[in-house]
């Protein structure tokens, strides 16, 4: 991920929830970039247990500190398992289409993912499951926009490796080193906190922005691209 427009890439192309196609789209987006920061600092470690109902549009969230955070929700539908939207988005960035009411003044710090990850110790159990483990735990069932596949050859940390083929991506994880056959019961929750880069705004004929739009952006401190896509 990328908190700088330096060597970015656009946040565009196609998603397992669709394609960005609706002209003067506003999008909240956050890139991907060769100097970015590595997508598992931003994975929220234990998941914070969401008690609300599905929402389609984005939603703002209050703070301790008096700012605001974009709550998007992500349904099972184009994407089965977690892993699914967070390694479409290592690879293509997140994006997501916001009311202009979206733009605020920037959050000065992501929550802290105090479990897993670089550096950090391994965790897990019934009361704090790991976050990481949704990886493996994806291999365990195939189905619509989400198809395993066993590799025969290679591994991963000397455990057995399953390629993850959805309509957007396709990675690798390693299957489960001790399964009972369980059926996991998954609850919604806040999986990642990721950083507002900076705004797209879908134009297929012009590289102008409505004025309001525009400097509503400059205002909160952000800049907007002009996509055709």
């Amino acid at each position: 991920m990328s908190d700088t427009l330096d060597s970015l890439l656009f946040c565009g192309g196609k998603r397992a929830c669709g394609e960005r196609g609706v002209n003067g789209g506003l999008y909240a987006c956050c890139p991907v970039a060769a100097t970015g920061i590595p997508l598992e600092e931003f994975v929220l470690d234990p998941a914070r247990p969401f008690d609300g109902t599905p929402f389609r549009a984005p939603m703002f969230a209050e703070r301790a500190d008096g700012y605001y955070d974009l709550v998007i929700w992500v349904g099972e539908g184009p994407y089965p398992f977690v892993p699914d939207v967070l390694e479409e988005g290592r690879s293509r960035g997140f994006s997501r289409k916001v009311p202009p009411e979206a733009i605020t003044t920037p959050t000065p710090e992501l929550p802290e993912s105090p479990w897993c990850g670089p550096g950090k110790e391994a965790h897990g159990d019934a009361n704090t499951p790991c976050t990481f483990h949704l990886w493996p735990l994806s291999a365990l069932r195939s189905c619509k926009g989400h198809e395993v596949t066993a590799l025969q050859a290679g591994v991963m940390d000397g455990g057995r490796l399953a390629e993850i083929t959805t309509p957007s991506v396709a990675y690798s994880v390693r299957y489960p080193e001790e399964y009972d056959g369980a059926v996991f019961e998954y609850q919604p929750g806040a999986v990642v906190a990721l950083p507002l880069s900076h705004f797209e705004y879908i134009n297929t004929e012009s590289d102008e922005v409505p004025i309001k739009v525009a400097e509503k952006v400059r205002l909160a401190g952000y800049q907007i691209l002009v996509c055709r896509e």
